[in-house]
């Protein structure tokens, strides 16, 4: 049984391997990875990411960008206290913060990702993140199960 796919999209060929993943294996969640955008930046400046979400998804998004050079988790958040990501993050000394709109908002952030699959964070997320933030979204809630945001 396959808990999760954590897949690194080809350039040319990133839709196909997410059709392929989502016939093939509908109910499993899906998390593609690719590069950052490129931001005119100083190269000593960090991407800061915001996580939305800390079920499986984020649980294992933690586990793979908390170790990257260049990168920094500002914060985590779920709305169950006892999601698997939350712990992962307290024990990183990543912040948990239990307000959406002040992580989304926050001048810090560069990038948002999404894997609480709740169409309601979306809305929140155009409503309250800088202009310059990107956003990545992520697994459905469904899929994600009770733990998600």
């Amino acid at each position: 049984m396959v808990d999760i796919v954590i897949v690194d999209l080809p350039k040319e060929k990133g839709v196909e391997t997410v059709t392929y993943c989502r016939e093939h294996l509908s109910r499993v969640p899906l998390i593609g990875l690719t590069g950052f955008p490129t931001l005119e930046r100083e190269s000593s400046q960090q991407t800061r990411i915001a996580i939305l979400g800390a079920g499986k998804g984020g649980d294992a998004l933690l586990g793979l960008l908390c170790h990257l050079p260049g990168v920094e988790i500002v914060g985590s958040m779920d709305k169950d206290p006892n999601a698997p990501a939350l712990k992962r993050a307290h024990a990183l000394g990543i912040p948990i913060v239990d307000d959406a709109v002040s992580l989304i908002s926050s001048a810090e952030v560069n990038v948002i990702r999404d894997v609480t699959g709740n169409p309601e964070t979306q809305k929140v997320m155009a409503q309250h993140k800088s202009a310059a933030t990107e956003v990545l979204g992520g697994c459905r809630e469904a899929a994600l199960g009770p733990g998600a945001a």
